[in-house]
């Protein structure tokens, strides 16, 4: 009998294809422990925090779970987490902040989820133009130098170079939320949808 890991994944963007691209990562892993199974269920964040609250009043929480950052100091303080073993490891998160954001009073209580990039694309032809290898990881630094360069060839008459980042935009929350930041620093006020 498999010793099954039921494991929750807040599912945004991929549909169905999240659960086939972690196994497929996982595939080593699994192969190596056999006696091991993974049991996946997919949420969405409009659902997310209300199963795992009812799964921990039932007695009955996931084993490893994906959750917004600002709930993890709340899940910890209720005692809802266990701090993460010594010797898991991750990868060098994309933003400094996201190792704080998986601390509690000095304890890890999560690893960063950086296996995503949703917001970032590119056309082919620029990427093209500018000589950027895509099939090569690059560091915020690079990334921030091939924007410069970018920008600088908008500013002096290479009109055809669009601007360095597009965001997709689908009509759904994930999206509003991911936005909300540039939004309200561009000085953009959110209607007051409960005085409606």
């Amino acid at each position: 009998m498999p010793d099954t890991l039921e494991v929750w994944i807040v599912n945004a963007y991929r549909g169905s294809d999240t659960v086939t691209f972690l196994q497929e990562q996982l595939r080593p892993f699994l192969s190596a422990h056999p006696s091991i199974r993974i049991d996946w269920r997919l949420l969405t964040f409009a659902n997310a925090l209300t199963e795992l609250v009812r799964a921990y009043k039932q007695g009955t929480p996931p084993d490893v779970f994906e959750f917004g950052t600002t709930w993890l100091p709340t899940f910890a303080r209720l005692n809802m987490l266990s701090c993460v073993p010594p010797g898991v490891m991750s990868a060098r998160p994309a933003a400094p902040y996201l190792v704080s954001a998986s601390r509690y009073r000095e304890d890890q209580y999560g690893v960063p989820w950086t296996a995503d990039t949703t917001c970032f694309m590119a056309r082919k032809d620029i990427v093209e133009q500018f000589g950027i290898d895509h099939t090569i990881p690059i560091s915020w630094e690079q990334f921030s130098q091939i924007c410069r360069n970018i920008t600088e060839n908008r500013l002096h008459g290479n009109q055809h170079v669009p601007r360095p980042i597009h965001f997709p935009c689908r009509p759904e929350r994930v999206t509003l939320h991911r936005m909300s930041p540039w939004f309200w620093s561009g000085g953009f006020e959110f209607p007051r949808l409960h005085e409606q």
